[in-house]
């Protein structure tokens, strides 16, 4: 078994150089119970070859999460989304007998009839209203 003990070595002070600092490394051997001591230029070394051993190196993602595609943004929750927006919007509904429009809300919770001929224009579901066979639709623009 051999233990490193890492010591800074020390310096006169002077102007301080960017770069490494320099490390003397003393290995101290069980058996015979003594330091050696190894040369600047070897602990230098060990010293580069310790920091790429221990780095920790980024892996490049799958997928780029800044810029999603469209129908990925669609498919996730309104409040995941990169930019926080409803699921919900308005529509035009067209009646297929009086042809009158009647503004509805897609998840309407209440059965909407037409104005001119009462006739059923979309019935409530758990989440989006269903529109009746033969109605036409387009969504509102904000």
């Amino acid at each position: 078994m051999m233990i490193i003990i890492i010591k800074k070595k020390k310096k006169k002070k002077k102007k301080k150089k960017k770069g490494y600092v320099f490390i003397q490394f003393f290995f101290l051997l069980p058996s015979a119970n003594s330091f050696r001591h190894v040369t600047e230029e070897a602990s230098f070394l060990f010293f580069l070859l310790l920091e790429t051993l221990l780095e920790t190196r980024a892996m490049p993602l799958a997928k780029d999460l800044l810029h999603p595609s469209p129908e990925e943004e669609k498919r996730r929750h309104k409040k995941k989304r990169l930019v926080q927006s409803p699921n919900s919007y308005f529509m035009d509904v067209k009646c297929p007998g009086c042809y009158k429009i009647t503004t509805v809300f897609s998840h309407a919770q209440t059965v909407v009839l037409c104005v001119g001929c009462s006739t059923v224009l979309c019935q409530p579901t758990g989440g989006k209203a269903r529109l009746t066979e033969g109605c036409s639709f387009r969504r509102k623009q904000h």
